[in-house]
């Protein structure tokens, strides 16, 4: 799979959410996040079909768009960036989320087969 660059998994997420949708509707749906242009949204989109992050068909004079690729297959590359950014150095990461976001309780069981599952490793 090709990297995705951070601009590509906004429009993805938004796709994700929304499912088959306009480019319209995605341009929209990133507004939030910063303000891009429709057109700058657009010529993206074409980027990301050509990479094969996500297809699209024609539905009269407009093209709909849907995703292509699973979380799954992308969120590694995602986690693999964040990794390197911080220099691999995961507790700082994880002291700031647990500060600034609440997780669930599958989560935290989650957290805890990880953190004994590195203790038995060691």
């Amino acid at each position: 799979m090709q990297n995705i660059t951070d601009v590509e998994f906004t429009l993805l997420k938004v796709i994700w959410e929304k499912g088959e949708c306009t480019a319209r509707d995605i341009h929209e749906g990133t507004q939030k996040d910063k303000k891009r242009e429709y057109t700058t949204i657009n010529t993206i989109l074409g980027t990301m079909v050509t990479k094969g992050f996500i297809k699209r068909r024609r539905f009269g004079p407009i093209w709909l768009y849907s995703s292509n690729v699973s979380k799954s297959k992308v969120l590694p590359q995602i986690f693999k960036k964040v990794s390197d950014t911080i220099d691999n150095s995961i507790a700082p990461f994880l002291i700031y989320l647990s500060n600034n976001r609440e997780f669930k309780k599958d989560e935290i069981e989650i957290l805890k087969d990880i953190c004994d599952n590195i203790k038995d490793k060691q």
